[in-house]
């Protein structure tokens, strides 16, 4: 599931929709890859747990780019707080740090 160049896509567009709210110029060009190796580090253990729950409760794609984008927000706030005209993948590891783990799938 998000090993595919479609969840990558998605994980663009949110970063583009963080550089775009707070005006910056870009994103490091790691942080993409870095979401989706975490994603796809931890798929088997969570997909499985996923499978456990009832069809109304599983979480998939769609919770994932709200994690995303909850991620990528978080790190242009901290971006744009230190003044920065890119987002690196220091405000990615701190706003990922601040969620403590309620970024799914990007922890378990």
């Amino acid at each position: 599931m998000f090993e595919t160049a479609q969840f990558r896509t998605g994980i663009e567009e949110r970063l583009q929709a963080a550089v775009r709210e707070f005006h910056l110029r870009r994103y490091a060009p790691s942080i993409p890859d870095t979401l989706q190796f975490l994603a796809i580090a931890h798929e088997e253990v969570l997909i499985a747990a996923e499978q456990s729950k009832p069809p109304t409760q599983r979480r998939g794609t769609s919770e994932a780019f709200a994690s995303a984008s909850t991620l990528a927000m978080g790190a242009g706030r901290i971006a744009a707080a230190r003044k920065s005209l890119d987002l690196e993948m220091v405000d990615i590891a701190r706003s990922y740090a601040m969620q403590f783990c309620r970024v799914w799938p990007f922890c378990r």
